[in-house]
């Protein structure tokens, strides 16, 4: 129970880090407890898409699956698009409907997508240690 609560409050710690940070740079916006994603943001976004992709050809695989899943409400449906897009763009496989996964570390990623106020809590970031009958998966990366 200790290790659960020490992990999610170092979750809690490293993202309230990045949110300072993205907000300091200049790369979101903050109105209160909502945040917003800015041009400069976007540009980050994009950039960090293209290191993600670029990780597929670079890195070797240490043999987690990372993990992106969203449940986006019908009224945020030009967002979902964007999402799935983003998704699509830095390499990501789509594992079922809303749910994509990746052999490599993309926590910036995922962690970008959610500096959109209205997605923050409809998007999930996960590491899978092993899924079962991975070999389709293993070929379209590996």
């Amino acid at each position: 129970m200790y290790k659960i609560a020490h992990e999610r409050a170092k979750h809690r710690y490293h993202t309230r880090l990045a949110i300072e940070r993205l907000a300091r740079e200049g790369h979101i916006r903050r109105n209160g407890e909502l945040l917003s994603i800015n041009t400069s943001g976007r540009r980050l976004l994009d950039q960090t898409v293209e290191n993600v992709r670029a990780t597929l050809r670079k890195k070797k695989w240490d043999g987690k699956w990372r993990i992106v899943t969203f449940d986006i409400p019908e009224q945020l449906r030009e967002s979902r698009n964007a999402v799935r897009a983003i998704l699509k763009r830095a390499g990501f496989v789509k594992l079922q409907h809303s749910v994509w996964i990746f052999p490599h570390e993309c926590e910036e990623l995922a962690r970008l997508i959610k500096e959109d106020a209205r997605l923050s809590h409809h998007v999930l970031y996960g590491v899978l240690e092993k899924i079962e009958d991975d070999a389709r998966l293993r070929r379209a990366f590996l």
